[in-house]
């Protein structure tokens, strides 16, 4: 049975120690002038916004947004605050919303892969993938973020490491397959120059 195309961008499964994921987040705040000023949805991932002129006033939230392949990445939104009943599941572009993000940078989280030419396989495991950012589509709220199957390599500036194959009777090698991986690049990691602006 073919794998569904159902792209999610990065779920969190896992602590980086195995266990079960317990759900834990930071709020931050996405600001109406975002660097990076696009829709916004669960399972994107996002970096710190570094422009003083959007961050919070009260200093108690992060500032954050949209990220891009190849930068070192802050955490996954889960959530995206409802403001009002009538508010969207998605942040969208030119508004400020705040954000609920898994910031564990040792998280294990679910992603799909693309239906690329080259589908990543048993030999993926331990090698470095790069993310396909794409667009959040405002009809679901739901991130397009995918793996980019084809890059799946030892380069060591891909963007996140691959753990295994998601171990479920509906999931299996071939064009859109799940897999578990995690960030080879954090900006919570140690040793790491302040970021600002």
């Amino acid at each position: 049975m073919a794998n569904s195309n159902t792209p999610m961008g990065l779920v969190p499964r896992f602590n980086g120690d195995g266990t079960p994921w317990n759900g834990q987040t930071r709020r931050c705040y996405i600001s109406a002038g975002a660097t990076n000023d696009l829709v916004v949805g669960p399972g994107d991932i996002v970096i710190l916004d570094t422009a003083n002129a959007n961050k919070v006033t009260s200093g108690k939230y992060p500032t954050v947004m949209r990220a891009t392949s190849g930068t070192q990445f802050y955490g996954v939104v889960t959530a995206v605050v409802m403001e009002t009943q009538a508010s969207t599941v998605y942040r969208a572009i030119g508004t400020a919303r705040y954000v609920d993000v898994v910031v564990d940078r040792d998280a294990i989280y679910e992603a799909q892969e693309d239906g690329d030419t080259t589908d990543m396989s048993a030999t993926s495991p331990g090698l470095n993938v790069e993310v396909i950012v794409g667009t959040t589509p405002t009809g679901s709220g739901i991130s397009g973020m995918q793996l980019d199957s084809s890059s799946a390599a030892t380069t060591v500036g891909h963007d996140l490491k691959v753990i295994s194959l998601v171990d479920r009777p509906d999931n299996a090698f071939g064009d859109y397959a799940k897999w578990l991986v995690q960030f080879n690049h954090s900006q919570l990691s140690d040793n790491k120059v302040g970021i600002g602006a």
